[in-house]
C-alpha cells in the first residue's frame, strides 16, 4: 500500500518524525497570529473606511439623484440617440462609397466584384456589325449585346 504522506519520508526511504523538530509550538502560533494582524489589520481598516465613505456619499447623493433622475434619463436617451445617428450615418457613408466604387468599376469595365453584370461601356462600343454575338476574352466566353 502506498504511503498517504510521502513527504514524511527522507530521500533514503526512512520514516521521518516530527515530534521534537519543526513541530507546531505555541510560540510559532502567536508569531503567525501577530504577523497576520500586522498585515491584515491595516487592510481591514481601509475596507471599513472605504465602506463608510461610500455609505456617506450615497446618503448625501441619493436625494439629488432622486430629484434629477428625470433630467438624467432624458440626457442619457438623447446621448444614445446621437450615438445611434452617428452610427447610421457612418453605415450610410460606407454603403455610398462602396456603391460609387461598384458603379465606377462597372462603367470602365474593371473588376466585377463578383456580380458579373455587364462588361462596361467600352466593350459595347467596339462591336462590329458582322461580328458573331459571342467572342472570347480573358479565357471566358461572353455574349456581346
Amino acid at each position: 500500500m502506498a504511503d498517504p504522506y510521502p513527504y514524511h519520508r527522507s530521500s533514503n526511504g526512512q520514516q521521518l518524525t516530527t515530534h521534537g523538530h519543526g513541530g507546531v509550538t505555541g510560540k510559532s502560533v502567536v508569531c503567525a497570529l501577530l504577523a497576520g494582524v500586522a498585515v491584515c489589520g491595516p487592510l481591514f481598516g481601509m475596507l471599513v473606511f472605504s465602506f463608510l465613505a461610500t455609505l456617506t456619499l450615497l446618503l448625501i447623493c441619493f436625494p439629488l439623484m432622486l430629484i434629477f433622475s428625470p433630467l438624467l434619463l432624458c440626457v442619457s436617451l438623447l446621448f444614445v440617440g446621437a450615438l445611434a445617428g452617428f452610427a447610421a450615418a457612418g453605415a450610410m457613408a460606407v454603403a455610398g462609397v462602396s456603391t460609387l466604387a461598384w458603379s465606377y468599376r462597372e462603367v470602365i469595365g474593371g473588376g466585377h466584384l463578383g456580380l458579373w453584370f455587364g462588361g462596361g461601356c467600352g466593350e459595347r462600343l467596339l462591336i462590329k456589325e458582322n461580328q458573331s454575338p459571342y467572342q472570347h476574352q480573358e479565357n471566358r466566353l461572353i455574349k456581346i449585346q
